[in-house]
């Protein structure tokens, strides 16, 4: 039976660049797929991209392609993934520029646009009605300054038959890329459900990288140990024609690939494990099976597939004011009474003011993740670090608490390590657009270089 290997070349924004270039040289595979997105990492490059509009793609995409593109091209590798962020045009550009860098003769890259639907949606052309406040447009806080939509594998699978070495893709699904690779290398029908299932399981155990290699399953307060986390690989996976699938990992690294790693990463980011709603399957992972195929690899059984949906989840970034920040630690005896003080202190002094602010204080350590749920300690922390925080529509009201915040360094007695920042604050809404109101364009560029 065919099979094919498919590797992991990042599960986010800022995966370490080596790792990448590590699956080329050392995981044999044939394909490396890129998932550089969340809602935090994509409202991060809507605001690049606002600053400057050369700029909104995954910002390590220079380094990834200076280190893996040219042994990745040597080697026959192709590359999928959504790196392209908010700006996939410019993110292309930037894999081109490598290339002739490198000194790449022959490179062709698609570029696949069409998830941005701002136009669309500020004209109104579609009803929308946003998850987080039951409303339509009309319900958000501000200004919209973007609106993506997650899209599937299709477009990305006419680019890899077109012959693209790489394809840059915006806001795809994390799974897509996955189901694009192994859809055109073995040429399944795109509703064949149950092998796009399987694809998509494959893309579920791959897509978060090292979570799945030991990085989401080390626990010494369980004694759940794990070799060499600091040499843990992303993970890759042997896929059959068939649909059946082995995930491993790069052999000679650190981490472990095992049942139990797998059935932690399968439950990740689910809400109905009967129904996990994807741009290109709807996934039912309840039935399962996995085994121990041998050390570090573990056979994949019984992935389920229905009916894609047709609708698309959609993200829309409004600006929303301002997340002010300021911290203090405190040490010695009376640690958390001081930071109270202070909490008291900043509060006393705002609300002499006519600022408007939206005021959040952690003592982290103490009551930072439960707030008022925290348990109380039987010994009190002899070091803690304080953390306000602040949001407000009007900037002169962030610039205002960074003042307070500063003053910190001022009392009580034992606080340092004062630190403050301000940021724009770009907030993602959802809702769901119908399929056949995102279009999508498929820009394909072939450069030749001459070598003397």
């Amino acid at each position: 039976m065919k099979t094919v290997r498919v590797g992991c070349g990042a599960a986010n924004a800022t995966e370490r660049p080596d790792l990448c270039l590590q699956m080329v040289e050392q995981g044999d595979v044939s394909y490396l797929c890129f998932d550089n997105l969340a809602e935090r990492t994509l409202a991060q490059a809507q605001l690049e991209r606002l600053r400057d509009p050369s700029l909104g793609y995954n910002p390590l995409l220079p380094e990834r392609m200076r280190l893996a593109l040219k042994p990745a091209m040597d080697r026959g590798v192709r590359i999928v993934g959504n790196m392209g962020a908010a700006n996939p045009t410019a993110g292309g550009a930037v894999v081109l520029a490598a290339a002739k860098a490198a000194g790449i003769e022959d490179i062709t890259v698609s570029v696949v646009t069409g998830d941005d639907v701002r136009d669309k949606v500020l004209r109104g052309d579609v009803d929308l009605q946003f998850w987080e406040t039951g409303g339509g447009l009309d319900s958000l806080p501000g200004d919209i300054v973007s609106a993506n939509t997650y899209i599937g594998a299709a477009p990305m699978i006419t680019a890899l038959d077109g012959g693209a070495h790489v394809v840059v893709a915006g806001r795809c699904s994390d799974l897509s890329p996955y189901v694009a690779v192994l859809v055109h290398e073995f040429g399944w029908p795109q509703d064949d459900w149950q092998r796009i299932a399987s694809a998509a399981a494959v893309g579920h155990f791959l897509e978060c990288g090292r979570y799945v290699t030991g990085g989401a399953y080390a626990d010494p307060a369980f004694n759940k140990k794990v070799p060499r986390m600091e040499d843990l690989s992303l993970p890759l996976a042997t896929v059959g024609e068939d649909g059946s699938a082995v995930i491993g990992k790069v052999p000679g690294s650190g981490g472990l690939m095992t049942v139990d790693t797998c059935k932690e990463q399968i439950i990740h980011e689910v809400h109905d494990p009967t129904s996990y709603m994807s741009p290109d399957v709807v996934l039912d992972v309840s039935q399962l099976e996995l085994s121990q195929e041998g050390p570090d690899e573990v056979r994949v059984r019984g992935a389920r597939g229905r009916a894609k949906p047709d609708t698309l989840k959609l993200l829309v970034g409004v600006r929303d004011g301002w997340i002010v920040e300021g911290e203090v630690s405190f040490v010695g005896q009376g640690a958390v009474e001081k930071a109270e003080l202070c909490i008291d202190m900043v509060q006393s002094r705002l609300s002499r003011t006519d600022a408007a602010l939206e005021l959040r204080t952690d003592i982290i350590g103490v009551n930072s993740i439960f707030g008022p749920m925290s348990r109380s300690a039987d010994q009190p922390p002899y070091e803690v670090r304080l953390r306000l925080a602040a949001r407000s529509r009007r900037e002169a009201d962030t610039e205002l608490f960074v003042t307070e915040c500063e003053n910190l360094w001022f009392g009580p007695v034992g606080g340092g390590g004062v630190r403050t920042s301000v940021r724009p604050v770009l907030a993602m809404y959802s809702s769901l657009i119908p399929r056949d109101d995102v279009p999508l364009t498929i820009t394909t560029t072939r450069q030749r270089v001459e070598v003397a």
